[in-house]
């Protein structure tokens, strides 16, 4: 379309959350804007054990890391002084950016050890778009569009695809409750009007 930038998508509809487990993968995504949101490919954090090194620096339940793909590679090659990780991280309500310090001792496993879901964030919805029409909303956490988990911005085309072709499209994710202080699932119709 014209006045987009190359890559640009645009999601048209939004269903129930799911998550998932998934490893980080080997790739540098960026943040991505459409005319209707924003956000980037993130690892939502949904479990962190005891002992771990995501522990010992303070990771909490919720935080994205983002970009997460190049991340195994910089902890494996942390230098004494340590690595920082940028990240989303959950504030009175909304995700703001920070960068938080990972070190090592001699001999440790140079790795978070926290398991999460790796998808989309987003971080904005322009007011009047498909997206606020949907209820999406800054801090929704995409990781799956119908049977596809979503590892990179190429994933999110799918949803373009299917809507082209007349065909019914589900955008799995969650969202933060203050009312029960969790992550939940979040349902909208799974057919939505231009």
């Amino acid at each position: 379309m014209e006045g987009q930038r190359p890559g640009a998508v645009q999601l048209r509809f939004f269903g129930s959350a799911l998550l998932f487990a998934a490893a980080l993968l080997g790739q540098s995504p960026s943040p991505i804007q459409a005319l209707w949101v924003g956000g980037e490919i993130g690892y939502r954090v949904t479990v962190i054990p005891n002992g771990s090194a995501g522990g010992r620096i303070r990771l909490r339940i919720g935080d994205v890391l983002a970009p997460p793909g190049s991340l195994p590679a910089r902890l494996r090659q942390a230098p004494a002084e340590g690595v920082e990780i940028p990240l989303f991280r959950l504030e009175e309500g909304r995700y703001r950016r920070e960068k938080i310090r990972a070190t090592f001792a001699a001999g440790d496993e140079k790795r978070l050890g926290v398991t999460g879901d790796l998808g989309f964030l987003v971080t904005s919805v322009e007011p009047g778009s498909l997206a606020a029409r949907a209820e999406l909303r800054p801090g929704d956490f995409i990781p799956k569009i119908n049977d596809t988990f979503v590892h990179s911005l190429e994933d999110l085309k799918l949803v373009d695809q299917a809507y082209a072709e007349g065909k019914q499209v589900v955008i799995n994710f969650t969202r933060w409750s203050p009312e029960t202080k969790s992550y939940e699932n979040a349902v909208s119709r799974p057919r939505f009007e231009k």
